[in-house]
């Protein structure tokens, strides 16, 4: 989703449009995540084992890892995307949905 914010003339105005061509995978970005996960995953296997559940410590460290894997990996895509091949297209979806905004 490509969503774009405008001010002008004392008003914000807000677009959005869908770009399928965003959301295919980025090989680097996905191993990020899936680095993550597995910790995060071996985490909360233990946890189960441990039988505390959420009372034990490793609980909010697995939840820690996961949270910082979502970040880790729109960084990654945030700094990837600009080389990917449908970049093209999302950037021009993007400036034509700005156009109509402007009313052009």
């Amino acid at each position: 989703m490509i969503v774009i914010g405008r001010r002008s003339g004392g008003r914000v105005s807000v677009g959005t449009t869908p770009a399928l061509e965003a959301s295919k995978f980025i090989p680097v970005c996905t191993k990020v995540w899936k680095d993550f996960e597995s910790k995060a995953n071996a985490l909360f296997a233990a946890v189960q084992k441990g039988g505390k559940g959420t009372d034990d410590p490793r609980w909010d460290k697995a939840n820690a890892l996961r949270d910082e894997g979502a970040t880790a990996v729109r960084a990654c895509y945030a700094r990837e995307i600009v080389a990917q091949p449908q970049f093209a297209a999302v950037r021009k979806k993007a400036e034509a949905l700005l156009q109509k905004m402007r009313g052009n």
